[in-house]
């Protein structure tokens, strides 16, 4: 097998000078895509799609060590994932629904990550705030043009088509997701099988992908593996609300007065998804910031149509 796949980039209906595309462009776009491949490589393996963790691990760096060429269509050659993840040979998380890491490169797995994402975004349970953000990050090559697109072919029959109308699906789930929030909550920690720093949490609510944070080290987690503890930190979210990951800041014995969240509103923004009705109806000038102010003061038994004439106001 060659140690790198080839993945093609067209632009589509852009207009460059002499019908090349400039350098500039093509570094920033070979660096975008590097920022969506690493959100999805590191969701894939560990669950969560942001790095706090000061810097990128070898398997990081050797995934996204891209090659790139081109004129009109740029030309990416990556690397195979079997030959820099090392002992990370099966997925630990099949979150982007893919079985195999054969033939998978970092930009195969930012592909399917992206198709994911916009072919049935109404079912998605997947994903976190921070890999739809990353994802959208292509937007800024678009501008006010509607018109213009960008495929990208991977591996097989991998291939997808960046544009302002599938992007703005994107938008439509990274808005309904909720932002990081503070937790505490008390469980059995348990080590994740192939792994030596992820970890799961298991109460009567279920079964929680959990990682230590910078400030809390491994050696400090191992006293407290296969026992009740409580622990606090941030929980990042999925689109549907519901808890994807757990960065665990600091570990004590377990405290049964311990609350399954310090603070939250997420359960009547996955009731409602405002955030999502507000961009399908196009309703403007609603931010986010505006809309977890204002639902603090909405009365959930309110109908739909008061609510979001409180939102527009």
């Amino acid at each position: 097998m060659e140690t790198k796949a080839i993945h093609t980039i067209k632009l589509n209906n852009f207009e460059f000078p002499n019908g090349e595309i400039p350098f500039n462009v093509l570094t920033k776009i070979t660096d975008q895509l590097r920022k969506v491949s690493e959100g999805a490589l590191r969701f894939y393996i560990e669950g969560h799609s942001s790095n706090k963790r000061g810097r990128d691990p070898e398997w990081v760096e050797k995934s996204l060590d891209f090659i790139k060429k081109g004129s009109t269509i740029l030309e990416v050659k990556a690397p195979y994932l079997t030959e820099t993840l090392g002992n990370y040979q099966q997925p630990l998380f099949d979150e982007l629904g893919v079985n195999s890491l054969t033939n998978q490169t970092a930009i195969g797995l930012a592909i399917a990550a992206y198709e994911k994402a916009t072919e049935s975004p109404d079912c998605i349970d997947t994903f976190d705030k921070n890999l739809l953000k990353v994802m959208l990050g292509f937007n800024k090559f678009f501008g006010n043009d509607s018109k213009s697109y960008i495929n990208i072919n991977g591996t097989s029959k991998q291939k997808i088509k960046i544009a302002p109308t599938t992007l703005q699906k994107i938008k439509i789930l990274e808005e309904k997701t909720p932002v990081d929030q503070k937790i505490k909550i008390t469980g059995k920690l348990e080590m994740m099988k192939y792994s030596s720093n992820l970890l799961e949490l298991v109460n009567a609510n279920g079964k929680f992908k959990a990682h230590l944070s910078n400030e809390f080290s491994f050696d400090k987690a191992t006293p407290y593996f296969g026992k009740n503890i409580t622990c606090t930190g941030i929980a990042h979210f999925n689109p549907k609300g519901q808890i994807s990951s757990i960065e665990i800041s600091n570990i004590t014995h377990a405290d049964t007065s311990a609350s399954f969240f310090s603070n939250s509103n997420f359960a009547i923004q996955e009731k409602l998804d405002l955030p999502g009705i507000i961009l399908k109806q196009n309703y403007k000038g609603t931010s986010s910031a505006k809309i977890n102010k204002l639902i603090k003061e909405i009365d959930v038994d309110d109908d739909l149509e008061t609510l979001l004439q409180t939102l527009s106001a």
